[in-house]
């Protein structure tokens, strides 16, 4: 059954049933988010915020959050979405999480806080940032009620397949002397949520099984291009984004990327999709972010992202156009700020 918090105000030795002034009112809907900045605590923890409003493929996300134990969390207000909605969009921001690098995270929060979130988190918690991992995550909606499908869903979500997802429900009232009171419950109790979240992050696919993938597409030719073995220009990673990736790093950044899978932007069988950052590569190498944007355009970008940073998805099906683009990559950090930054 849906939950119901009910109050009453204690009054000449008497119980008063002080009623419910719905948080879906304009001025408490806008005003509860802001409560919940100011006071992370309302959401059941110490969390330190260090995102709002983030931009994501899924739409804006409410709130990204950390816990002293550098876990991840996602608030999602339910505002004018119903229930079931709420849920759902809760969901995808989620999967967008699943997705991000741990260096993502740390921009995402260096953006929002305007300084490390080294520094942040020590100064908050009193103590070193842990490793991160945004595949380790809650989920959390937050509103003044759900109806019984959204709770059977949550629940269901929780019980059965260990999905570290909670509702946080807030009840408003105003007492008779026109003070005001804020309730808080949650749907799943918070040690119950904690024995069911059993599920680790997951593990990233290994270069085997990338190789696998890239057989199976016929486009190994084309990601032995990109590799680097004495990581003078860039090292890499394995990577679950789009299903198998391969993340190409520089001085701890994501500089570009190479989508093995071919399920980010539906690459036919023998093309392979590059998601590359312009801006990290300007700021790395002091070329000209217009010079990087301009050379770019010129193999036709299939796609611009901007989660987790500004990019553009070049569709390569060929050697000799992934050689040239790996010559215009090198040719950047082969720059007098690039090289000398690194040696």
């Amino acid at each position: 059954m849906p939950t119901e918090v009910k109050l009453w105000e204690l009054v000449d030795g008497r119980l008063k049933d002080v009623g419910d002034a719905s948080l879906a009112d304009a001025r408490l809907e806008k005003d509860l988010e802001d409560w919940i900045v100011t006071n992370p605590a309302l959401l059941g923890e110490d969390f330190l915020i260090i995102g709002r409003q983030c931009q994501t493929v899924a739409g804006p996300l409410d709130l990204l959050l950390i816990n002293r134990d550098g876990q991840l969390a996602v608030a999602e207000l339910k505002r004018d979405l119903s229930a079931r909605e709420a849920v759902a969009q809760a969901l995808d921001y989620a999967s967008w999480l699943d997705d991000l690098e741990p260096e993502q995270i740390l921009e995402i929060a260096s953006n929002f806080l305007r300084r490390p979130l080294e520094e942040a988190f020590e100064d908050h918690y009193g103590k070193e940032l842990p490793d991160i991992s945004p595949q380790n995550q809650r989920i959390l909606i937050v509103a003044s009620r759900l109806d019984a499908a959204a709770e059977r869903i949550v629940n269901y979500l929780s019980e059965r397949h260990h999905v570290n997802l909670n509702a946080v429900l807030f009840k408003y009232t105003r007492l008779s002397d026109g003070r005001e009171m804020l309730a808080r419950t949650v749907l799943v109790p918070e040690e119950v949520a904690r024995e069911r979240s059993t599920r680790g992050p997951r593990v990233r696919p290994t270069a085997e099984e990338l190789r696998l993938m890239g057989e199976e597409r016929h486009v190994n030719n084309l990601v032995r291009l990109f590799e680097d073995p004495m990581e003078k220009y860039w090292g890499a990673l394995e990577s679950r984004t789009f299903g198998g990736s391969i993340r190409y790093r520089r001085q701890g950044k994501i500089i570009f990327g190479l989508n093995v899978s071919g399920k980010g932007w539906a690459a036919p069988e023998g093309a392979v999709d590059v998601w590359i950052r312009p801006s990290t590569i300007s700021e790395l190498t002091g070329v000209s972010l217009a010079d990087i944007e301009s050379r770019l355009a010129e193999y036709k970008p299939i796609a611009h992202i901007e989660a987790g940073g500004t990019g553009v998805v070049l569709r390569i099906a060929d050697p000799k156009t992934a050689n040239k683009l790996i010559s215009d990559l090198k040719s950047w950090f082969d720059s007098e700020r690039g090289l000398a930054a690194a040696s």
